[in-house]
């Protein structure tokens, strides 16, 4: 789900050196001497006299394969941040030319053919047996870190930045014997070689590894746009299923998907529930007419990170505190787009803070819910996350809009649950149905995430078989055809870069972000008294709920700030989705939005602040947070409060409502609003004593001074007048 990436950057940046790698096949873990028997071997690397030296055997010449860079430790630690970054090359391959060994880079030309390009030479040593040739691995693993092309970009610009540094890196590290440093000498055991690099206080182990690539290509599946899969050049990734009989409409596969359990991490009262996540995708397989697509495995030794096992491991890491569930970027072969091996590491706060947002979220319900939750609860809980990360190991990106494509009161159905799910798609961050409410009896299992029609639709374009198409070129009218069914069905579409549109926010939940926002405070509110009452022994327990409050609040009620001065989509999606028609969302819609935040942001009448704050003021109160239950921080709410304030009168939205003040009429609505507000705090700030309460005022005070003059400026005085008229008292 989440991927934290900014600490990588910043320790690959500092690597100074790089690591080689050679993968020895698991039949024969041994070469036979640095120049003897090489059969099982890609190349073996070893140090002679202080220098090393690479045994390129003469079988692998004219074999495409790739090299992938792996963080494995950091600081001496597996569970570090950072830990598990990879990288990738283009597909390569040797070819000899007299007494020098050249390394061609694969392309893919505008017509589909492929293309081997000259990258670079490197003398020939000597030679062993068979024709073996030795070379020196140090320009050679220079020459891979500088065709690193994947990974996230950024990445790949510390590595370009850095190239020199690296290099020099390579040559000092490698034939250095100064005390401390780790040179390769023999494969370990799996056939890694390992190089320790130092930088400063940071100490990063890398690995690098050789894969040879299919002897024959996958047809690759060129991508759409319009679609969220993940791409390899102008190729979806998807892993390569084949019928073992062609001709029958449903068939066993040639081989299938492993997923890999890591039984000796994983808790095993949690197993039953992963296989669950991972199942909900084989029934799409099956509705496909490919037979056990997936195999579930279990593994009861620490899976290995070995890129060259076909299938994903699914791991556990323990240790961890961060809270999240990492896809580690897959192996996948550039030349068609062919998923070779994936991993995904489970912590086990990630479930914790999800259990405090179906807590928080759905009102505390069932009734007399506790931490710990029961097992079928946060089960249900890790076969939604789990269904999730196995969409990326399939191939697919995100899909932040299929959160908001239902009715938002279809969410409170407990029937249209059953057959469609909250979400169009599992791949969005939309988890919880916080839309629902006690009263509408959806069972508590029912409201996380599941495999929706959208992945279900999308499925079957990336992987579904069209027979009689040679190349990825005479698939396209057949996969038209397929992807034109998103035209007239809404649900199917994605998120689109054409503006602000409050259907695309990463949680949010129905069609109506308004009405969804409404529901989800209601909720929120049931909670309140629930925390004092049921999480009140664990003081650590009851500060994170309580951030889980304030963080949430303000992730709920953000798609209903984005309706003041955003977009709606008007038709289909084109194939360039940034010419993708649209309109300002209409002014009724827009001027509810923006008396709701304030209403909910300010007044008592809000269930929320109320909740807080106690039943004794006024609806129209304004609410500042200055006494708030006992337990509870009145400075986090203040500060959630202003976040939240400065976020819906940001001064990009504010230009936006004017931009559109020629077809809506917004604006006057606005500027009265606001005028209000600033009076009430004015007041507010002239009769506190309280020092805090007095600077959390000041701070919305200097929000509203530094647009006000901007934003009246906007509002012509003819405006202003109807705008006061139509502002709440």
């Amino acid at each position: 789900m989440i991927r934290l990436l900014s600490r990588t950057l910043l320790l690959i940046s500092q690597v100074v050196a790089l690591q080689a790698q050679a993968p020895v096949s698991r039949t024969s873990r041994k070469a036979d001497g640095p120049l003897g028997q090489t059969r099982n071997v890609m190349w073996n690397v070893w140090m002679d006299g202080g220098r090393p030296l690479a045994a390129i055997p003469s079988r692998v010449l004219e074999t495409d394969f790739m090299v992938r860079m792996r963080v494995i430790a950091v600081d001496g630690s597996v569970l570090g941040s950072g830990v598990g970054a990879t990288m990738s090359t283009a597909a390569l391959r040797w070819q000899r030319d007299g007494d020098s060994l050249v390394l061609l880079v694969y392309h893919r030309t505008a017509r589909g053919e492929a293309r081997y390009m000259r990258r670079a030479a490197f003398p020939i040593l000597r030679f062993g047996t068979d024709s073996t040739a030795v070379i020196d691995v140090v320009p050679v693993i220079a020459q891979f870190q500088h065709d690193m092309i994947t990974g996230t970009p950024s990445v790949s610009a510390a590595f370009k930045a850095n190239g020199a540094k690296l290099r020099s890196g390579i040559a000092t590290l490698l034939r250095s014997s100064s005390p401390g440093s780790v040179q390769p000498v023999t494969p370990v055991a799996d056939g890694w070689l390992q190089v320790a690099n130092v930088e400063g206080s940071t100490h990063v182990i890398q690995r690098w590894s050789i894969l040879q690539l299919p002897k024959t290509p996958m047809q690759g599946r060129l991508a759409d746009p319009r679609l969220t899969f993940l791409q390899a050049g102008n190729f979806v990734e998807r892993w390569r299923l084949e019928k073992r009989d062609p001709t029958a409409a449903v068939s066993d596969v040639v081989r299938p998907i492993v997923y890999w359990l890591d039984t000796q991490n994983i808790p095993h009262q949690w197993l039953p529930w992963f296989r669950r996540g991972i199942e909900e995708w084989s029934s799409v397989f099956d509705s496909l007419g490919f037979r056990h697509a997936i195999v579930i495995k279990e593994q009861e030794y620490e899976p290995r990170y070995d890129d060259t096992t076909h299938g994903v491991w699914i791991t556990w890491i323990i240790g961890r505190a961060e809270g999240a569930a990492e896809e580690v970027p897959p192996a996948v072969d550039p030349r068609s787009g062919e998923i070779l091996h994936g991993e995904q590491h489970y912590e086990r706060e990630l479930f914790a803070s999800m259990e405090r947002t179906y807590f928080v979220g759905t009102g505390g319900q069932p009734a007399g819910l506790r931490f710990p939750f029961p097992d079928s609860l946060t089960g249900s809980i890790i076969q939604g996350a789990v269904a999730h990360e196995v969409g990326h190991s399939l191939g697919f990106d995100h899909n932040f809009r299929a959160g908001a494509v239902y009715p938002t009161d279809s969410l409170r159905s407990a029937d249209f649950i059953r057959r469609y799910g909250h979400t169009g798609s599992v791949m969005s961050y939309a988890w919880l149905n916080y839309v629902a409410q006690p009263e509408d009896h959806i069972p508590p299992t029912a409201l996380p995430w599941c495999v929706g029609p959208y992945d279900r639709w999308a499925l079957h374009y990336g992987y579904a078989p069209i027979p009689g198409a040679k190349t990825p070129e005479e698939e396209q009218p057949t996969l038209e055809r397929w992807r034109a069914v998103q035209d007239t069905t809404p649900y199917l579409r994605v998120a689109v870069p054409v503006g602000t549109d409050p259907n695309d926010q990463q949680r949010a939940v129905g069609t109506d972000p308004v009405k969804s926002a409404g529901y989800a405070l209601r909720n929120l509110a049931r909670a309140v008294p629930k925390v004092d009452s049921q999480v009140t022994a664990d003081s650590v327990l009851r500060d994170a709920v309580h951030k889980t409050f304030t963080d949430f609040w303000q992730a709920w009620l953000t798609p209903a700030g984005d309706v003041v001065g955003g977009i709606t989509v008007t038709g289909p999606i084109p194939r360039d989705r940034s010419a993708t028609p649209f309109a300002p969302i209409d002014s009724a819609h827009q001027v509810e939005a923006f008396r709701f935040l304030l209403t909910h942001l300010f007044r008592a009448q809000d269930p929320v602040l109320r909740a807080l704050v106690g039943s004794t003021l006024p609806d129209t109160a304004i609410v500042l947070f200055e006494n708030v239950r006992p337990g509870w921080s009145a400075k986090e709410w203040q500060m959630a409060q202003l976040a939240m304030f400065n976020t819906l009168i940001s001064n990009a939205r504010l230009q936006r409502v004017a931009s559109q003040s020629k077809t809506t009429h917004v604006l006057p609505v606005v500027c009265a609003e606001l005028t209000t507000l600033n009076d009430a705090l004015t007041k507010v700030q002239a009769t506190t004593t309280s020092v805090d309460m007095r600077n959390h005022v000041d701070q919305l005070l200097q929000s509203l001074t530094s647009i006000v003059d901007p934003l009246f400026g906007m509002c012509s005085p003819a405006d202003s007048p109807t705008g006061a008229a139509q502002a709440t008292p």
